[in-house]
């Protein structure tokens, strides 16, 4: 049910309600319908607020960029327009895509690898709600864009995926506090390399990561985002992270 149709429901439902005769009661569709009365052709204000969160909710829902990018985005003719320039694979309406390109980093890494990461093109890919709920992501792969990965790192491998079929390599240049991301990365990086010492280029083992972080002293969990990067945009001879035998 699209949000509109759910607006519309409720709106007869309340027009039900005004219709009711004095002391009539109505139950609010829900797992636990709740008995409400209503005196003298008026609609109790509870109702009403119910009502609204209802619809609240449905719209939240229906605006969380995951759901919008594969069932929203693909209904709306700008949205299909802004895909086809990017190369970007999009459903049929009413179809799901599987695989990584259901998922919202596919979006969000080629608006930012065509330097087209708007607050405009993210609306109209990912919704109303993409610098609450997807912010996060966009500015983790933000840095790793930023980094370009090396053959080899699973980062790498992750990107030949995801950017098959862009039209063009041309993010935009870091910003001083990108720059100084950038480097808290770099310096995690050395930090691995320098732990796994003549193993470089092997898998990054689990004991590795524990050496890092045992390393860090009392501000261990701010610094987990950078380690996650550098461990992502690290050359491995296989899987990102495994356990020594």
């Amino acid at each position: 049910m699209t949000a509109e149709q759910r607006m519309g429901f409720l709106n007869d439902q309340l027009y039900f309600v005004e219709k009711l005769p004095h002391g009539s009661s109505f139950a609010i569709g829900s797992s636990q319908p709740e008995q409400l009365e209503f005196h003298d052709g008026q609609f109790s204000e509870k109702l009403l607020k119910q009502s609204r969160c209802q619809v609240e909710r449905v719209e939240i829902a229906l605006s969380d960029p995951f759901h919008y990018w594969n069932r929203i985005a693909p209904t709306k003719p700008g949205a299909q327009a802004l895909a086809a320039e990017l190369g970007l694979n999009t459903p049929a309406a009413g179809h799901s895509m599987t695989g990584f390109k259901s998922g919202i980093l596919y979006p969000i890494r080629r608006l930012l690898i065509t330097g087209t990461d708007t607050p405009a093109n993210y609306t109209t890919l990912l919704g109303p709600l993409w610098n609450i709920k997807a912010a996060d992501a966009i500015k983790q792969t933000r840095v790793e864009v930023l980094l370009c990965p090396p053959p080899g790192s699973p980062a790498y491998t992750a990107s030949m995926h995801m950017d098959a079929g862009a039209p063009r390599y041309a993010p935009r240049g870091p910003s001083t506090e990108e720059e100084a991301e950038l480097n808290e990365v770099r310096n995690m990086q050395q930090r691995l390399s320098e732990q796994m010492g003549g193993r470089s280029g092997s898998d990054v083992e689990s004991s590795d990561i524990k050496e890092i972080i045992m390393g860090m002293g009392g501000d261990w969990d701010q610094n987990l985002g950078a380690l996650e990067v550098a461990v992502n945009n690290t050359v491995q001879g296989g899987d990102s992270v495994k356990d020594k035998p």
